[in-house]
């Protein structure tokens, strides 16, 4: 079977700051789509917050079909306020015949980036 995932569409993105009895946090939450349905991708978040020092992964939750695309939304939380993210949006597809396709929306090559806030 061939791959199936051609593009990745940004939907939108927030960053919140949390005060709770576990202290301080900030949490990221972008929503995207993946253009072409199929059966095995797996979607997410390759982000940071020290100028790409320390990458870290965020796997999205697929959420729901829309026509020939699949709606996704991916969640990092991070133990600081006003945190300052950095990402890119993946998708990784299993069903290619012979290797692991991986693409990205790296935003034209400006990455994305926000700060969390109250």
């Amino acid at each position: 079977m061939a791959a199936s995932a051609e593009r990745i569409d940004f939907v939108g993105h927030s960053a919140r700051n949390i005060a709770n009895q576990g202290g301080l946090s900030s949490v990221l939450t972008v929503d995207f789509k993946v253009f072409r349905r199929g059966p095995a991708h797996v979607a997410g978040l390759v982000y940071t917050r020290d100028f790409w020092a320390t990458p870290l992964t965020a796997i999205g939750k697929f959420q729901r079909f829309d026509g020939d695309f699949e709606v996704w939304q991916a969640q990092a939380t991070v133990p600081s306020n006003n945190a300052a993210f950095e990402y890119v949006i993946f998708c990784e597809d299993y069903r290619d015949v012979q290797n692991l396709r991986r693409i990205y929306n790296t935003n034209f090559g400006e990455t994305f980036r926000i700060a969390a806030s109250f």
